[in-house]
């Protein structure tokens, strides 16, 4: 993992912890703390992985690539929409979705670590849509995960650690270079963490207080 993955998962932990440290200073009930850590962990997620999208975007229309850009917005936008779609509405077939998705997400980075070159140099000439298909499917994993905190914060956590796992195997500068940049997505790992402590947390019962006897 190179300095700046490091610098920027650093950042995207303190932009965290910050919130939930205020919060459990100020609350001392473990069940709220853990709901808490939970919704700041898959909205922080959406938000900064949201952002690193947008400025994807925009990096490809500054160079006129007007195609790339749009095919990006697409890529970055509707997946995450139809989530919380099908999530409001009952979200039955949800689930299963989802860990294809992880899974393909998987699959798709053993192939590209056995010929990171060819995957590198298409990223290169025609845009980093598999740099963004895998922050992007954890971005629904973390929308998912607001409803199911414990089979999400797992998925979450296989999503994080795989595809930068897989390919920091892969021979050779490409596939240094491709695991870089998926460098981010290590941070699902740490917002998958957080959901299985939340939860945890969350379904605490508070020990009840035992009345002193009366003299």
């Amino acid at each position: 993992m190179d300095a700046t993955t490091l610098i920027m998962l650093l950042v995207i932990l303190t932009l965290l912890g910050i919130p939930v440290i205020i919060y459990s200073l100020s609350i001392r009930d473990a069940q709220r703390i853990g709901r808490f850590l939970r919704r700041v962990a898959c909205f922080g997620m959406v938000g900064i992985f949201g952002f690193i999208g947008v400025l994807m975007v925009l990096s490809a229309a500054s160079r006129g690539s007007l195609l790339q850009a749009a095919t990006l917005a697409a890529l970055w936008a509707v997946p995450p929409l139809c989530v919380t779609a099908w999530s409001r509405h009952g979200g039955s077939g949800l689930e299963s979705t989802l860990w294809a998705m992880t899974g393909l997400v998987c699959a798709t980075s053993v192939i590209a670590a056995t010929s990171a070159g060819l995957w590198w140099d298409f990223a290169n000439d025609t845009g980093p849509y598999f740099q963004s298909a895998v922050p992007m499917t954890g971005v629904c994993l973390a929308i998912w995960a607001l409803r199911e905190p414990v089979r999400g914060g797992i998925a979450m956590i296989v999503l994080g650690l795989a595809p930068v796992l897989i390919l920091s195997l892969a021979p050779g500068s490409a596939g240094a270079s491709m695991a870089a940049s998926l460098g981010p997505v290590a941070a699902f790992a740490l917002a998958g963490a957080a959901c299985l402590v939340g939860s945890r947390l969350a379904h605490t019962h508070q020990r009840p207080t035992t009345a002193l006897p009366m003299h």
